[in-house]
């Protein structure tokens, strides 16, 4: 009699599971700077997206107000040849 015992119920994973490092080797002089560089440009491009996103929804708002500037214009348009 084993008791209670730990296992997984269900299928097994498809992948093995990776073993957790626990002490990981300092990072070299090159590695470093490579890393700043990597953290820095990584910053910058989410900077630059964050500004495409703000570009693209302005756009999309004016676009939407001539719409509906057009859509005014025509109605009041066939308004008008209406009363005649």
């Amino acid at each position: 009699y084993n008791g209670l015992v730990e296992s997984k119920k269900g299928r097994p994973t498809k992948e093995p599971r990776m073993k957790k490092s626990t002490n990981p080797l300092p990072l070299t002089e090159s590695e470093r700077e490579e890393l700043i560089r990597l953290r820095t440009e990584n910053e910058y491009i989410k900077a630059e997206n964050e500004v495409i996103k703000k570009r693209i929804a302005l756009r999309q708002g004016k676009w939407v107000a001539q719409l509906k500037a057009k859509k005014q214009q025509s109605s009041k348009n066939s308004e008008k040849k209406d009363i005649n």
